[in-house]
This record gives structure tokens, sequence and C-alpha cells, in this order.
């Protein structure tokens, strides 16, 4: 009964955690700044999502797939978010 509850489990957990990361954009978008945030930090999660997921699809583990696109979305959306900011592209509009 474990084997069988493990796999929502890690699927469960991998999604909230993952999902931090949006925590860290929308916080960025809240205050219109990305100054104290690592985009090192960012450059290097995101690629390893995508690895993650790549390897996921690879062995057909729903469970790697699923958390793995969250992670990805994740990591590409605060890069993203971060940037603007830093570039200064949100004050154009």
């Amino acid at each position: 009964m474990v084997l069988e509850l493990l796999p929502m489990a890690v699927i469960a957990f991998g999604i909230i955690m993952n999902s931090s990361l949006w925590f860290q954009a929308y916080k960025i978008i809240k205050r219109k700044s990305s100054r104290d945030v690592s985009l090192l930090t960012y450059s290097i999660l995101t690629p390893g999502y995508i690895i993650w997921l790549i390897y996921g699809i690879t062995i057909g583990d729903p469970p790697l797939i699923i958390c793995n696109i969250v992670g990805t979305l994740a990591g590409i959306t605060t890069m993203v978010v971060t940037i603007i900011y830093r570039s200064g592209i949100s004050e154009e509009h």
C-alpha cells in the first residue's frame, strides 16, 4: 500500500517544492524590484529542472515529468521576471 501511495506523494511534494520558485517571482512583481534576487541561483536550478524533465520523459516516469514541468516553468518565470525588472523594461509601460 505504501508503494502505491509513494508516486502520488512524490508528485504532490514535488509540485509544492517546485512551486516555491513562483513565490519569488510574485515578490519581485509586488516590490517592482529584483535587486536582491540571485539570478545565478535560478540559472543553476532551471537547467537542472530541464535535465530532470528530459530524463523523466526518457524513462517514462510521470512523477519526474510532472514535478519538473512545474520546476522548469517556475524557474523560467522567475528568471524572466528578474531580468525584466533589472533591465527596466517594466518601467516602459
